[in-house]
């Protein structure tokens, strides 16, 4: 029987450059950005913790839910451009920017 990986730790809600490891700013490396998210997806896919606890087994699956929408979110040019301008303040969430250049 194999044993389930550690558990992945609880999940808090950094920002998405965060999760990824990368810099804070609208140019980022698409390339690096696709595989460092295969890199974290293995590692921290749900069905490597099937034999782990209930606890461990909903933290993975948190984890993931968090890589799949920083992936979606900064891999996207207009998300990203929102998403950063309201991480940094200039709009609140909900707002549009599509009056922006």
């Amino acid at each position: 029987m194999q044993n389930a990986p550690a558990a992945v730790g609880p999940v808090s809600q950094p920002n998405y450059f965060e999760v990824f490891g990368i810099a804070r700013r609208f140019g980022v490396d698409r390339l690096a950005l696709e595989k460092r998210f295969y890199e974290l997806s293995r590692q921290n896919h749900p069905d490597r913790f099937t034999q782990a606890d209930p606890a461990a087994q909903r933290q993975a699956l948190e984890k993931m839910s968090l890589l799949n929408e920083a992936y979606r979110t900064l891999k996207d040019p207009s998300l990203l451009r929102s998403y950063l301008l309201q991480i940094c303040g200039v709009l609140a969430l909900g707002d549009s920017d599509r009056g922006l250049p």
